[in-house]
């Protein structure tokens, strides 16, 4: 019986201990979603923990298990925080539109992390220049000679004149010198 005792006290212990370190990463990852990076791999995969580094720093999303960077609902809430977490997503989550909606809403420059299924998605690459004017640099070149487009990316940003098409250039450096 006292080796049984034994046994049941050490591994109330270690759970003990287990609860103690969780509560403290949890606390961490609240003060700074990148403490996320110092957990250990089972709080790395831990939703609730998890959820709070991503809500405190979107980027915090890189220190995630994979399962838990495929996960449409921790990925959304890292997305709003930071769009360029976007970058981490896992799976087909770069082409979930929602997610990279609310990636290029938060950060324009997301969109150079978007999926192939939606790079020629006209309304994502309008969304992400009116956030960025640098945008622009990482659109579909069909969006570069678009007028509508290149137009809000360069009075957002006068430079982003540079990622322009050759066909829209002139016109819009015509433009900018008559204002």
């Amino acid at each position: 019986m006292g080796i049984l005792n034994r046994k049941r006290e050490r591994k109330e212990q270690e759970l003990a201990a287990k609860t103690r370190h969780r509560e403290a990463t949890l606390a961490a990852v609240e003060a700074d979603g990148r403490n996320l990076e110092n957990a250990t791999r089972e709080e790395q995969n831990d939703r609730e923990i998890v959820l709070t580094a991503v809500r405190e720093n979107g980027i915090a999303l890189q220190y995630a298990s994979v399962e838990l960077r495929g996960d449409k609902e921790i990925v959304l809430e890292a997305v709003k925080n930071d769009g360029v977490a976007l970058e981490y997503a896992f799976g087909n989550l770069c082409n979930d539109r929602e997610i990279v909606l609310a990636a290029v809403r938060q950060d324009g420059e997301a969109i150079e992390h978007i999926g192939v299924d939606l790079c020629m998605d006209r309304e994502i690459a309008l969304e992400a220049v009116k956030n960025s004017g640098f945008a622009l640099e990482y659109v579909h070149p069909a969006f570069q000679a678009d007028r509508e487009i290149v137009l809000i990316a360069v009075v957002k940003n006068p430079e982003a004149i540079k990622y322009v098409s050759p066909e829209l250039k002139d016109e819009i450096e015509k433009l900018n010198q008559s204002k």
